[in-house]
């Protein structure tokens, strides 16, 4: 039987198509992300073909068992959770694609900030890493890192040289890998391919042609042949971005001097009291209620206020002192 929309010899599945009319168009913001997203996994292809040039026939080998492995056990619906994301800062008036909190990520996953947005993610290490705005990050296999742009902010589990320290975080870039020893810094690609690590406590080593170690305090930034190093302060404006990202400190049934201890820790300041009575005070004194959703200096004058006290940035340090 033909019907009026098809004649003796036409084809049936075209007829259906022209029938169904187009399909709508993509919403600009998904097609940039989904251009941004193929260029990701372009770039990771390519520089996982330098890696195995670089490293030789059996670690590509290995690499691709280990694809295989993650593939089966995806495909099972047992893939295994290397991190988790425990918060996100969403860019103004924009609704985020990013992965909710509380979600569970397996290797292999990828993460892209767009302007405005950050996110935290706590690894299964003990390791607490910060994504920076406009950034493009994939969790490897345990313990090791991809980050094709932008920036990350790793805090250990541990200070460095602690015997219990958790282990070790390895951060591939597209120019090297940065492995920790602990326990503050930051790794950065810029959109010019630009590879700068800076260090805030703890040590780091950075792998290219050789191993260059930097100690809390350092710098490096690496332009193709160029390496240029310098110095850079714990309390530089260049880690205010990692700070907002901190967690708000949780205060109820804690001493003042470990919110205290904690802020200065946060801010790369020195400590110090007016007077020693001051600093013995803080050790007796317990708080209560909670600074959730405060910025770091807000939560410090609400809460020195409960306890007749100020403080003051100067020279860094944090400063505490009596109500005047």
């Amino acid at each position: 039987m033909t019907s009026k929309h098809q004649k003796a010899g036409d084809d049936p599945l075209g007829t259906l198509l022209e029938m169904s009319g187009g399909r709508p168009a993509v919403p600009g913001d998904r097609a940039d992300r989904a251009r941004r997203r193929l260029r990701s996994e372009w770039r990771h292809e390519v520089s996982r073909r330098r890696r195995r040039r670089l490293f030789g026939g059996a670690l590509a080998a290995a690499a691709a068992l280990a694809a295989m492995a993650f593939l089966a056990t995806w495909n099972s619906g047992t893939a295994i959770e290397l991190a988790r994301v425990v918060r996100i800062q969403p860019a103004q008036g924009h609704t985020t694609d990013l992965p909710a909190v509380g979600t569970g990520l397996p290797a292999e996953s990828a993460m892209e900030t767009a302007t405005g947005e950050r996110m935290v993610l706590a690894l299964n290490s003990g390791h607490e890493v910060r994504i920076d705005q406009e950034s493009t990050l994939r969790l490897m296999k345990s313990g090791r890192l991809y980050l094709e742009r932008g920036a990350v902010y790793v805090v250990s589990g541990s200070h460095a040289g602690d015997p219990g320290a958790a282990a070790r975080v390895t951060i591939e870039t597209p120019l090297g890998r940065v492995e920790e020893i602990g326990t503050r810094y930051e790794v950065r690609i810029s959109e010019e391919g630009r590879l700068s690590v800076r260090v805030r406590e703890g040590r780091v080593d950075v792998h290219l042609d050789e191993t260059m170690r930097l100690e809390a305090g350092q710098r490096v930034d690496i332009a193709g042949d160029r390496v240029m190093a310098g110095r850079i302060a714990s309390d530089d404006p260049a880690w205010t971005w990692s700070v907002s990202l901190a967690a708000a400190f949780p205060i109820d049934g804690r001493r003042l001097s470990e919110f205290l201890d904690h802020s200065a820790r946060e801010l790369g300041l020195e400590l110090t009291y007016d007077q020693d009575a001051l600093a013995a005070e803080a050790e007796t004194i317990d708080l209560s209620g909670s600074i959730e959703g405060m910025l770091l200096d807000d939560a410090l004058a609400s809460v020195l206020a409960t306890c007749g006290m100020e403080h003051r940035i100067e020279d860094g340090k944090l400063k505490i002192h009596r109500t005047s």
